[in-house]
C-alpha cells in the first residue's frame, strides 16, 4: 500500500483507473457477452469487485498499485488483465492473458510503460507446460502501439509471469464458487513459487 497523504492515494486511482482503460483498448476482442468482475490488491489479499464504483472506492481507500480485470464467457474465464504500477511511478506494466475454454493459460502480451522517455514495450510469450518463451519484444508507440524502432532498456522491471491458473496472485480468488455474481469477494494472495521472472 502507498503511504503518504490522500492526494497520493487519490492520483495513483487516477492513474490505476486510466491504465485499466487503456489496457482495454488495446487488444481487440468480442466482449459483447462477457462478464467483467475487476480486481483490486489490498494488503495481503485480492479483492473482486462487479461494479465500477465498488471498485474505484476500494482502489482510491487502499491506495492499490496492482489492480485487475476478468472476463467471463457462458460461466468460463476467456481473459485476464492485470496492471502493476512501482510505487515511485517511473514504470508500469499491464499484462493480458489469454485462456483457453478448459482453464489454460496459453499466452501473455505484456506491455511495460516506463516514464521516462515515454519508452513502451511490448512482449509477447507463449504459454505451455507449465513454462514461458519469449516471442516477441519490441518498442511500440505510447500514442498508437504500432511497432517502433529503439534501444530497449537493460533495466526492464521483473514482474512476475503466470504459467498457470494456479500460480496467479489472485489464484484463490478465482476458485471462489460464483465469484462474477457476487458483488464484493475477498481472498488472500496466493503464494506463487513456480512464477517465473519475465
Amino acid at each position: 500500500m502507498r503511504s503518504g497523504g490522500g492526494g497520493d492515494m487519490v492520483t495513483r486511482a487516477k492513474i490505476s483507473l486510466r491504465l485499466l482503460a487503456a489496457a482495454a483498448s488495446l487488444w481487440c476482442c468480442t466482449r459483447a457477452s462477457a462478464q467483467r468482475v475487476r480486481l483490486a490488491h489490498e494488503g495481503s489479499e485480492w479483492c473482486s469487485y462487479t461494479s465500477v464504483k465498488g471498485w474505484s472506492a476500494a482502489v482510491t481507500s487502499s491506495g492499490a498499485l496492482d489492480v485487475g480485470d476478468v472476463y467471463f464467457v457462458a460461466g468460463k474465464i476467456t481473459e485476464i488483465y492485470k496492471t502493476s504500477e512501482a510505487e515511485s511511478g517511473d514504470w508500469m506494466v499491464v499484462d493480458h492473458y489469454r485462456v483457453e475454454p478448459s482453464g489454460t493459460l496459453t499466452g501473455l502480451v505484456r506491455e511495460i510503460r516506463m516514464a521516462e522517455g515515454g519508452v513502451w514495450i511490448r512482449e509477447t510469450y507463449s504459454i505451455r507446460n507449465g513454462k514461458d518463451q519469449l516471442t516477441q519484444r519490441g518498442r511500440i508507440s505510447p500514442t498508437t502501439g504500432s511497432a517502433v524502432s529503439g534501444r530497449i532498456p537493460d533495466d526492464l522491471p521483473e514482474v512476475p509471469i503466470a504459467t498457470s491458473m494456479a500460480t496467479l496472485p489472485f489464484a484463490a480468488l478465482l476458485r471462489v464458487a460464483d465469484l462474477r455474481n457476487q458483488p464484493r469477494t475477498c481472498a488472500p494472495e496466493s503464494p506463487n513459487p513456480n512464477q517465473s521472472r519475465g
